[in-house]
């Protein structure tokens, strides 16, 4: 399987910088508020370090850079990004929701997949400096199909070690949501696990955004930005803090596993506790869901009891099995 690095993943355009930089600048501000030392470092490399690249450093860069500014790694033969911006100006989906150009056709160039936009090939330099967004269909993929069935077998990995680039349409945001999911996931961390005051942080992070250079056209923040009153902290499932171990609902201990591996052990990601990032509302193709007012950190256990539904879906069903069970 391969486990390729998204296209030019290391190209980065003046915008994407700025947008990066202006996280960066958040990340600053809120590490200030915690006192220096080991906390402090801590909180930058764990959660508040800001990706260099198009794929977050391929998830090394901290926790919220990855959630709130990356979408989900892909591996395989897919043309789906291993992680890419939520910005990033080419998505496929079933349908065109949004009006997104079209693309109309592919042309492979030693090795490197160019799309069609507007009568033009685009290679993947050229894509990521698009102001519009672009989108693939089924329609125009099963064209794909075709020249991919021609290659040889050494050729066809050489493809799908190259050209993965475009995200999908759900995962995907305007560089002024990514931003905003940024700064209140860091408000959400830095108050609930280092004790930061949050009117202080939500204070200091409104600074940062009024002061974007980016594009003065538009409004940061932007009208979906919560006011402060509205920035609920803990799961917003359970209620219950982000730390809080929910060992008071487990009535047998986990077992530690023996795993005949010398890779890093990830088990601490699938303890219930786990800090995972939760769509409120989940992530569809026509409502742009990965917003401030939708995003928040929650836990592990809450998160996989969800899955694609609606907060309100699944207290329905919980309401269900608790009166079943009764």
């Amino acid at each position: 399987m391969s486990t390729a690095r998204t296209a030019e993943a290391k190209y980065l355009t003046k915008k994407d910088l700025q947008i990066l930089n202006l996280c960066s600048d958040i990340t600053e501000e809120i590490s200030g508020l915690i006192p220096a030392g080991e906390e402090r470092n801590n909180y930058i490399k764990k959660w508040g370090n800001v990706g260099s690249s198009r794929d977050s450093n391929i998830g090394f860069a901290g926790k919220i850079s990855n959630d709130a500014l990356t979408t989900r790694g892909k591996s395989g033969k897919t043309l789906q990004a291993n992680r890419n911006l939520r910005w990033t100006p080419l998505v496929f989906a079933n349908k065109n929701h949004f009006n997104y150009i079209e693309v109309q056709d592919f042309s492979i160039s030693r090795g490197i997949l160019n799309y069609k936009i507007n009568g033009e090939y685009l290679n993947p330099r050229e894509i990521y400096e698009m102001e519009e967004f672009a989108i693939i269909l089924p329609e125009v993929f099963e064209k794909l199909k075709i020249i991919i069935d021609s290659l040889t077998t050494g050729q066809k990995k050489d493809f799908w070690d190259k050209n993965k680039l475009p995200i999908p349409l759900m995962e995907s945001c305007s560089w002024v949501e990514a931003v905003e999911v940024f700064s209140i996931l860091s408000i959400s961390v830095a108050s609930e696990l280092y004790s930061v005051d949050k009117k202080k942080l939500y204070t200091s992070v409104i600074k940062v955004l009024l002061s974007q250079t980016i594009d003065k056209n538009i409004q940061v923040p932007s009208a979906k930005y919560p006011v402060f009153e509205n920035i609920d902290l803990g799961c917003p499932i359970c209620k219950l803090p982000l730390k809080d171990s929910l060992d008071a609902f487990r009535s047998i201990e986990r077992e530690t596993t023996f795993q005949p591996t010398i890779s890093n052990n990830k088990r601490s990601e699938g303890e219930d506790n786990a800090t995972q990032l939760v769509h409120i509302n989940p992530l569809i193709d026509s409502l742009v869901n990965h917003n401030p007012q939708n995003v928040r950190f929650g836990h592990r256990w809450c998160n996989v009891a969800m899955t694609d539904h609606t907060l309100e879906d699944v207290l329905k069903f919980f309401e269900h099995i608790t009166a079943t069970h009764s």
